[in-house]
């Protein structure tokens, strides 16, 4: 009976002390410890998956297009399903258009204007991917997190506007001086930090979308 009583003792201590010992925050479990806050990263260690996730993202389109247009066909019947386009929208909104929006915050606070145009161009190339997928999308309300979670719907029309508005800012940040000493380097998985090339790339991709436009009704 003593024995009994004095183990229903120990456990009682060593429960009172457990739940004691533990602080305010301990079942915040939606906030994980290891969580890097914005202000703690840097544009290099942005720019990588963004680009990883644009291309992560056209694979997913291109899986469910292919079954449509009928490029493909799997043996197995493991072919991408009618809602693979979904991944897109996955990689668009919560992966490349957040963390865009960050870079380019950090571009303009860091006076980086030529770190700043590379975000611009892959936001264009993002939109654009985005737009011809499923028409009327968002984006002047999007990544505003829990502040907006019910974000408009822009039109395709105003879409391709702000496509040639970040281009055209690109080119022009491109062309012109950088003092900020923050480069973009190896973390450009396209290419490698040549500003060159991305220049093309924005000329390139403002003719594709103007070629869109032909015998649309827009001058």
């Amino acid at each position: 009976m003593m024995k009994k009583f004095i183990t229903k003792t120990i456990v009682t201590l060593l429960f009172a002390v457990g739940i004691t010992a533990c602080s305010s925050d301990y079942f915040d479990v939606n906030t994980p410890s290891g969580t890097v806050q914005p202000e703690q990263l840097r544009m290099s260690d942005l720019l990588a998956p963004v680009i990883h996730s644009t291309l992560e993202g056209q694979r997913s389109g291109e899986l469910a297009f292919g079954n449509y247009v009928q490029n493909f066909v799997s043996q197995g019947g493991g072919a991408a399903g009618e809602t693979e386009a979904a991944g897109l929208w996955n990689q668009v909104y919560l992966f490349i258009l957040p963390n865009l929006k960050v870079i380019k915050e950090k571009s303009v606070a860091q006076n980086a204007p030529h770190f700043g145009a590379v975000a611009d161009i892959l936001t264009a190339i993002n939109l654009g991917i985005a737009t011809d997928t499923w028409d009327n999308i968002p984006f002047s309300q999007a990544s505003l997190g829990l502040d907006n979670l019910s974000p408009a719907f822009d039109t395709q029309e105003q879409i391709y506007t702000q496509i040639f508005t970040l281009l055209d800012g690109a080119i022009a940040a491109l062309q012109g001086p950088d003092d900020s000493g923050i480069s973009v380097g190896n973390e450009d998985l396209i290419y490698r930090g040549n500003l060159d090339k991305w220049l093309r790339a924005a000329y390139t991709i403002k003719a594709r979308y103007q070629l869109h436009l032909v015998n649309k009704g827009v001058t």
